[in-house]
């Protein structure tokens, strides 16, 4: 079985389990690592697509005037005729689901984690008092760490970058035999 497939049977056992639930973030709080992934509930006829909190993976959608959705995995990928400025990058850590299509954030991502440990540090040193010299100088220390690993993070992600392959492609940057662009979830 191909690591696709195997991917695939994953994400879908994960959101049937959170259709019993009736909960989407059942199954998005057990995914871990990059992801983007649109599934077709055929039977309510409704999408659900998600994209994991660090943006790794590209995900664009379309909602038409009449309510219809359309997903691209990547800029090229928007159909032909079709105007790109209408269509929206689906933000990290959010996923779209219902029958009329409604954004929805899930998790924080880097940069929001980032925010809040700096405001939480603030926050830390406005209660150790305005006069207290070490709390400033710890928040300052943690600032410069936090800027540190930012820039870390963002020379892994160059160097991710240039090396990349896609679930979708093989190594020689062919595309895989897929049955489908379109995959359906009858229930």
């Amino acid at each position: 079985m191909d690591l696709g497939a195997m991917t695939a049977s994953t994400v879908l056992g994960l959101y049937l389990d959170g259709q019993q639930e009736g909960d989407e973030l059942i199954m998005l709080s057990e995914l871990q690592g990059e992801f983007a992934f649109v599934i077709y509930n055929n039977k309510h006829k409704q999408p659900f697509a998600a994209r994991d909190p660090s943006g790794e993976e590209c995900l664009y959608y379309h909602v038409s005037g009449d309510g219809a959705v359309s997903f691209a995995s990547s800029r090229l990928e928007i159909p032909d005729g079709e105007q790109p400025h209408e269509w929206r990058e689906l933000p990290p850590g959010h996923y779209i689901s219902g029958r009329v299509p409604k954004l929805h954030q899930f998790a924080l991502t880097p940069q929001q984690l980032m925010m809040r440990e700096m405001q939480q540090d603030d926050e830390l040193a406005d209660s150790s008092g305005s006069g207290s010299w070490r709390a400033a100088e710890g928040v300052a220390i943690r600032r410069r760490s936090l800027a540190l690993d930012a820039a870390d993070g963002l020379q892994e992600l160059a160097a991710q970058l240039q090396t990349r392959t896609s679930l979708d492609n093989d190594n020689l940057g062919k595309q895989r035999g897929l049955e489908s662009d379109v995959f359906t979830l009858d229930m």
